[in-house]
Protein backbone atom coordinates (compact mmCIF):
# COMPACT_ATOMS: atom_id res chain seq x y z
CA UNK A 1 0.00 0.00 0.00
CA UNK A 2 1.31 3.45 -0.85
CA UNK A 3 2.01 6.06 1.82
CA UNK A 4 -0.93 8.15 0.59
CA UNK A 5 -3.23 5.19 1.20
CA UNK A 6 -1.88 4.64 4.71
CA UNK A 7 -2.46 8.32 5.57
CA UNK A 8 -5.98 8.30 4.15
CA UNK A 9 -7.60 6.93 7.31
CA UNK A 10 -5.83 9.52 9.49
CA UNK A 11 -6.90 12.34 7.18
CA UNK A 12 -10.48 11.06 7.18
CA UNK A 13 -10.50 10.98 10.99
CA UNK A 14 -9.20 14.56 11.24
CA UNK A 15 -11.68 15.76 8.60
CA UNK A 16 -14.66 14.08 10.31
CA UNK A 17 -13.65 15.59 13.67
CA UNK A 18 -13.35 19.06 12.11
CA UNK A 19 -16.76 18.74 10.42
CA UNK A 20 -18.28 17.57 13.70
CA UNK A 21 -16.99 20.63 15.56
CA UNK A 22 -18.05 22.94 12.70
CA UNK A 23 -21.59 21.49 12.76
CA UNK A 24 -21.80 21.79 16.55
CA UNK A 25 -20.52 25.37 16.63
CA UNK A 26 -22.90 26.41 13.86
CA UNK A 27 -25.83 24.66 15.56
CA UNK A 28 -25.31 26.25 18.99
CA UNK A 29 -24.74 29.69 17.45
CA UNK A 30 -27.90 29.52 15.33
CA UNK A 31 -30.22 27.80 17.82
CA UNK A 32 -29.03 29.27 21.14
CA UNK A 33 -27.45 32.47 19.83
CA UNK A 34 -24.12 31.60 21.49
CA UNK A 35 -20.96 33.49 20.76
CA UNK A 36 -18.34 31.53 18.83
CA UNK A 37 -16.17 30.70 21.85
CA UNK A 38 -19.18 29.63 23.95
CA UNK A 39 -20.40 27.40 21.12
CA UNK A 40 -16.94 25.84 20.75
CA UNK A 41 -16.81 25.26 24.52
CA UNK A 42 -20.14 23.41 24.36
CA UNK A 43 -18.87 21.25 21.51
CA UNK A 44 -15.72 20.29 23.43
CA UNK A 45 -17.47 19.34 26.69
CA UNK A 46 -20.17 17.46 24.77
CA UNK A 47 -17.77 15.54 22.50
CA UNK A 48 -15.38 14.66 25.32
CA UNK A 49 -18.32 13.60 27.59
CA UNK A 50 -16.87 15.62 30.49
CA UNK A 51 -20.33 16.80 31.49
CA UNK A 52 -19.61 20.36 32.66
CA UNK A 53 -22.59 22.68 33.04
CA UNK A 54 -23.90 24.43 29.93
CA UNK A 55 -22.99 28.06 29.30
CA UNK A 56 -26.67 28.81 29.93
CA UNK A 57 -29.78 26.59 30.00
CA UNK A 58 -30.75 25.18 26.62
CA UNK A 59 -34.10 25.59 24.94
CA UNK A 60 -36.13 22.55 23.91
CA UNK A 61 -34.83 22.84 20.38
CA UNK A 62 -31.30 23.23 21.75
CA UNK A 63 -31.67 20.09 23.88
CA UNK A 64 -32.96 18.11 20.89
CA UNK A 65 -29.97 19.30 18.86
CA UNK A 66 -27.63 18.42 21.76
CA UNK A 67 -29.08 14.88 22.02
CA UNK A 68 -28.54 14.37 18.28
CA UNK A 69 -25.03 15.83 18.55
CA UNK A 70 -24.09 13.56 21.50
CA UNK A 71 -25.31 10.36 19.82
CA UNK A 72 -23.59 11.22 16.54
CA UNK A 73 -20.30 12.09 18.22
CA UNK A 74 -20.12 8.85 20.23
CA UNK A 75 -19.34 7.01 16.98
CA UNK A 76 -17.16 9.81 15.61
CA UNK A 77 -15.12 10.11 18.81
CA UNK A 78 -14.59 6.32 18.98
CA UNK A 79 -13.39 6.30 15.36
CA UNK A 80 -11.00 9.22 15.91
CA UNK A 81 -9.54 7.79 19.12
CA UNK A 82 -8.98 4.32 17.58
CA UNK A 83 -7.29 5.89 14.55
CA UNK A 84 -5.00 8.12 16.61
CA UNK A 85 -4.15 5.21 18.91
CA UNK A 86 -3.09 3.01 15.98
CA UNK A 87 -0.87 5.76 14.59
CA UNK A 88 0.67 6.97 17.85
CA UNK A 89 0.96 3.82 19.95
CA UNK A 90 0.93 0.88 17.51
CA UNK A 91 3.78 2.16 15.34
CA UNK A 92 1.75 3.01 12.22
CA UNK A 93 3.16 6.53 12.05
CA UNK A 94 6.68 5.18 12.49
CA UNK A 95 6.16 2.67 9.66
CA UNK A 96 4.89 5.42 7.36
CA UNK A 97 7.89 7.62 8.16
CA UNK A 98 10.28 4.69 7.60
CA UNK A 99 8.70 3.92 4.24
CA UNK A 100 8.95 7.58 3.27
CA UNK A 101 12.69 7.50 4.05
CA UNK A 102 13.13 4.29 2.00
CA UNK A 103 11.35 5.89 -0.96
CA UNK A 104 13.72 8.86 -0.82
CA UNK A 105 16.75 6.54 -0.84
CA UNK A 106 15.41 4.42 -3.72
CA UNK A 107 14.60 7.53 -5.74
CA UNK A 108 18.33 8.38 -5.74
CA UNK A 109 19.45 4.90 -6.84
CA UNK A 110 20.68 4.38 -10.41
CA UNK A 111 21.83 1.25 -12.30
CA UNK A 112 20.50 -0.94 -9.52
CA UNK A 113 18.77 -4.32 -9.76
CA UNK A 114 15.15 -4.99 -8.82
CA UNK A 115 14.30 -8.42 -7.39
CA UNK A 116 10.64 -9.50 -7.35
CA UNK A 117 9.83 -12.13 -4.73
CA UNK A 118 11.64 -13.32 -1.60
CA UNK A 119 10.81 -17.02 -1.75
CA UNK A 120 13.42 -19.76 -2.14
CA UNK A 121 14.71 -18.49 -5.48
CA UNK A 122 14.47 -14.82 -4.58
CA UNK A 123 16.31 -15.46 -1.31
CA UNK A 124 19.23 -17.06 -3.16
CA UNK A 125 19.30 -14.22 -5.69
CA UNK A 126 19.55 -11.69 -2.85
CA UNK A 127 22.26 -13.75 -1.13
CA UNK A 128 24.41 -13.65 -4.28
CA UNK A 129 23.84 -9.92 -4.78
CA UNK A 130 24.79 -9.38 -1.14
CA UNK A 131 28.00 -11.34 -1.66
CA UNK A 132 28.89 -9.25 -4.70
CA UNK A 133 27.79 -6.02 -2.97
CA UNK A 134 25.57 -5.03 -5.88
CA UNK A 135 22.84 -2.46 -5.07
CA UNK A 136 19.30 -3.80 -5.39
CA UNK A 137 15.69 -3.24 -4.36
CA UNK A 138 13.57 -6.18 -3.22
CA UNK A 139 9.81 -6.22 -3.82
CA UNK A 140 7.83 -8.65 -1.64
CA UNK A 141 4.08 -8.59 -0.92
CA UNK A 142 4.09 -10.83 2.18
CA UNK A 143 5.22 -8.79 5.20
CA UNK A 144 6.27 -11.84 7.24
CA UNK A 145 8.80 -12.80 4.53
CA UNK A 146 10.68 -9.55 5.19
CA UNK A 147 11.09 -10.03 8.94
CA UNK A 148 14.69 -11.23 8.61
CA UNK A 149 15.61 -8.93 5.72
CA UNK A 150 17.93 -6.14 6.82
CA UNK A 151 18.32 -3.04 4.65
CA UNK A 152 21.68 -1.30 4.26
CA UNK A 153 23.46 1.01 1.82
CA UNK A 154 23.38 -1.71 -0.87
CA UNK A 155 19.82 -2.96 -0.53
CA UNK A 156 16.31 -1.72 0.19
CA UNK A 157 12.95 -3.48 0.42
CA UNK A 158 9.43 -2.51 -0.60
CA UNK A 159 6.31 -4.16 0.79
CA UNK A 160 4.04 -4.41 -2.23
CA UNK A 161 2.91 -6.45 -5.22
CA UNK A 162 5.13 -6.24 -8.30
CA UNK A 163 2.18 -6.77 -10.64
CA UNK A 164 1.12 -3.19 -9.87
CA UNK A 165 2.77 -0.53 -12.00
CA UNK A 166 3.05 1.90 -9.07
CA UNK A 167 5.10 -0.66 -7.10
CA UNK A 168 7.63 -0.97 -9.93
CA UNK A 169 7.78 2.82 -10.20
CA UNK A 170 8.35 3.03 -6.44
CA UNK A 171 11.35 0.71 -6.96
CA UNK A 172 12.64 3.31 -9.47
CA UNK A 173 12.47 0.91 -12.40
CA UNK A 174 13.15 3.69 -14.91
CA UNK A 175 16.68 4.06 -13.51
CA UNK A 176 17.29 0.32 -12.91
CA UNK A 177 19.62 -1.71 -15.13
CA UNK A 178 18.08 -5.14 -14.52
CA UNK A 179 14.95 -6.85 -13.21
CA UNK A 180 14.94 -10.37 -11.75
CA UNK A 181 11.47 -11.90 -11.45
CA UNK A 182 11.60 -14.86 -9.07
CA UNK A 183 7.88 -15.42 -8.47
CA UNK A 184 6.31 -18.91 -8.76
CA UNK A 185 3.25 -17.78 -10.74
CA UNK A 186 3.99 -17.72 -14.49
CA UNK A 187 0.92 -15.62 -15.34
CA UNK A 188 2.05 -12.91 -12.92
CA UNK A 189 5.58 -13.13 -14.31
CA UNK A 190 4.32 -12.49 -17.85
CA UNK A 191 2.33 -9.47 -16.65
CA UNK A 192 5.26 -8.03 -14.69
CA UNK A 193 7.56 -8.51 -17.69
CA UNK A 194 5.14 -6.66 -19.98
CA UNK A 195 4.76 -3.79 -17.52
CA UNK A 196 8.49 -3.52 -16.85
CA UNK A 197 9.35 -3.52 -20.55
CA UNK A 198 6.86 -0.70 -21.14
CA UNK A 199 8.22 1.37 -18.23
CA UNK A 200 11.88 0.86 -19.15
CA UNK A 201 12.52 -0.41 -22.71
CA UNK A 202 16.26 -0.83 -22.04
CA UNK A 203 16.10 -2.84 -18.82
CA UNK A 204 17.57 -6.36 -18.81
CA UNK A 205 14.91 -8.81 -17.59
CA UNK A 206 15.62 -12.26 -16.17
CA UNK A 207 12.44 -14.15 -15.38
CA UNK A 208 11.64 -17.45 -13.69
CA UNK A 209 9.37 -19.97 -15.42
CA UNK A 210 7.78 -22.88 -13.58
CA UNK A 211 6.25 -24.55 -16.64
CA UNK A 212 8.04 -25.25 -19.97
CA UNK A 213 4.94 -24.07 -21.83
CA UNK A 214 5.32 -20.59 -20.29
CA UNK A 215 8.87 -20.00 -21.54
CA UNK A 216 7.92 -18.72 -25.01
CA UNK A 217 5.17 -16.51 -23.59
CA UNK A 218 7.62 -14.85 -21.18
CA UNK A 219 10.10 -14.27 -23.99
CA UNK A 220 7.35 -12.72 -26.13
CA UNK A 221 6.42 -10.49 -23.18
CA UNK A 222 9.90 -8.98 -23.32
CA UNK A 223 12.24 -11.03 -21.12
CA UNK A 224 15.90 -11.26 -22.11
CA UNK A 225 16.46 -14.56 -20.31
CA UNK A 226 14.06 -17.17 -18.91
CA UNK A 227 15.25 -19.57 -16.21
CA UNK A 228 13.55 -22.81 -15.09
CA UNK A 229 15.09 -23.60 -11.67
CA UNK A 230 13.70 -27.12 -11.49
CA UNK A 231 15.22 -28.05 -14.86
CA UNK A 232 18.59 -26.53 -13.94
CA UNK A 233 18.55 -28.34 -10.61
CA UNK A 234 17.97 -31.69 -12.31
CA UNK A 235 20.76 -31.09 -14.83
CA UNK A 236 23.13 -30.07 -12.04
CA UNK A 237 22.42 -33.25 -10.05
CA UNK A 238 23.03 -35.40 -13.13
CA UNK A 239 26.28 -33.57 -13.88
CA UNK A 240 27.48 -34.16 -10.31
CA UNK A 241 27.37 -37.90 -11.03
CA UNK A 242 28.46 -37.92 -14.68
CA UNK A 243 31.01 -35.06 -14.70
CA UNK A 244 31.89 -34.27 -11.08
CA UNK A 245 35.18 -32.51 -11.85
CA UNK A 246 33.56 -30.14 -14.31
CA UNK A 247 30.97 -29.21 -11.68
CA UNK A 248 33.75 -28.76 -9.15
CA UNK A 249 35.58 -26.44 -11.55
CA UNK A 250 32.41 -24.44 -12.25
CA UNK A 251 31.91 -24.04 -8.49
CA UNK A 252 35.54 -22.95 -8.23
CA UNK A 253 35.22 -20.14 -10.76
CA UNK A 254 31.82 -19.13 -9.37
CA UNK A 255 33.33 -18.12 -6.04
CA UNK A 256 31.69 -21.00 -4.18
CA UNK A 257 34.99 -22.74 -3.41
CA UNK A 258 37.40 -21.88 -0.59
CA UNK A 259 39.76 -20.25 -3.14
CA UNK A 260 37.08 -17.60 -3.76
CA UNK A 261 37.84 -17.27 -7.47
CA UNK A 262 35.25 -15.61 -9.62
CA UNK A 263 34.53 -14.63 -13.20
CA UNK A 264 33.88 -11.01 -14.00
CA UNK A 265 33.31 -8.90 -17.09
CA UNK A 266 35.09 -5.69 -18.03
CA UNK A 267 33.51 -3.39 -20.58
CA UNK A 268 36.26 -1.67 -22.53
CA UNK A 269 34.06 1.40 -22.94
CA UNK A 270 35.02 2.09 -19.31
CA UNK A 271 38.78 1.63 -19.75
CA UNK A 272 41.16 4.56 -19.23
CA UNK A 273 41.99 6.46 -22.46
CA UNK A 274 45.76 6.20 -21.98
CA UNK A 275 45.77 2.38 -22.21
CA UNK A 276 43.29 1.88 -25.06
CA UNK A 277 46.18 1.22 -27.46
CA UNK A 278 47.43 -1.75 -25.41
CA UNK A 279 46.95 -5.43 -26.25
CA UNK A 280 45.89 -8.37 -24.09
CA UNK A 281 49.56 -9.36 -23.85
CA UNK A 282 50.41 -5.96 -22.34
CA UNK A 283 47.80 -6.44 -19.65
CA UNK A 284 48.87 -10.01 -18.88
CA UNK A 285 52.56 -9.01 -18.64
CA UNK A 286 51.85 -6.27 -16.13
CA UNK A 287 53.27 -7.56 -12.83
CA UNK A 288 50.34 -5.97 -10.98
CA UNK A 289 47.85 -7.87 -13.12
CA UNK A 290 46.89 -10.98 -11.17
CA UNK A 291 43.87 -11.92 -13.26
CA UNK A 292 43.58 -14.15 -16.31
CA UNK A 293 41.82 -12.93 -19.44
CA UNK A 294 40.14 -16.13 -20.55
CA UNK A 295 37.80 -14.74 -23.22
CA UNK A 296 36.33 -11.66 -24.77
CA UNK A 297 33.13 -10.88 -26.58
CA UNK A 298 33.38 -9.22 -29.97
CA UNK A 299 30.42 -7.26 -31.30
CA UNK A 300 30.46 -9.16 -34.60
CA UNK A 301 32.15 -12.51 -33.85
CA UNK A 302 30.63 -13.16 -30.42
CA UNK A 303 32.68 -14.90 -27.72
CA UNK A 304 36.34 -15.67 -28.47
CA UNK A 305 37.83 -18.17 -26.00
CA UNK A 306 41.54 -18.10 -25.12
CA UNK A 307 42.14 -14.95 -27.20
CA UNK A 308 45.44 -14.28 -28.96
CA UNK A 309 47.87 -12.25 -26.91
CA UNK A 310 48.30 -9.66 -29.67
CA UNK A 311 44.57 -8.83 -29.71
CA UNK A 312 44.17 -5.06 -29.44
CA UNK A 313 41.79 -3.53 -26.95
CA UNK A 314 38.80 -1.72 -28.44
CA UNK A 315 35.60 -0.24 -27.08
CA UNK A 316 33.37 -2.81 -28.81
CA UNK A 317 34.86 -5.67 -26.73
CA UNK A 318 34.00 -7.05 -23.31
CA UNK A 319 36.77 -8.93 -21.46
CA UNK A 320 35.95 -12.01 -19.36
CA UNK A 321 38.50 -12.22 -16.54
CA UNK A 322 39.19 -14.78 -13.81
CA UNK A 323 40.73 -14.03 -10.42
CA UNK A 324 40.14 -13.48 -6.74
CA UNK A 325 37.91 -10.67 -5.52
CA UNK A 326 40.97 -8.71 -4.41
CA UNK A 327 42.81 -9.16 -7.72
CA UNK A 328 39.78 -8.19 -9.80
CA UNK A 329 39.28 -5.15 -7.60
CA UNK A 330 42.90 -4.02 -8.14
CA UNK A 331 42.58 -4.66 -11.90
CA UNK A 332 39.48 -2.48 -12.18
CA UNK A 333 40.96 0.24 -10.02
CA UNK A 334 44.10 0.42 -12.18
CA UNK A 335 42.62 0.15 -15.67
CA UNK A 336 39.04 1.45 -15.49
CA UNK A 337 37.90 5.03 -15.28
Amino acid sequence: MKIQGKLKRLLIAITVLFLSFATGVAGFMLIEDYQFFDALYMCVITTSTIGYQEVRPLSDVGRAFNIFYILTNLAIFAFVISTLTSYLFEGELQRIFKRYQIRKIIKKMKNHIIVCGYGRNGFNVCQELDRLKIPYVLIEKVESHLQNFRVDKYKQAILGDAIHEETLLEANIKEAKALIIALPNDANNVFITLTARELNPNIFIVCRSSEPSSEKKIYRAGANKVIMPEALGGIHMAQLVVKPYIVEFVDLISGLDEMKLKLDEVRLTEIKPEIKHLSIKDLQNDIDCEVNIIAFKDKEKGFILNPRSDTQLSEDKVLIILGTNEAIGRFKQKYLQ
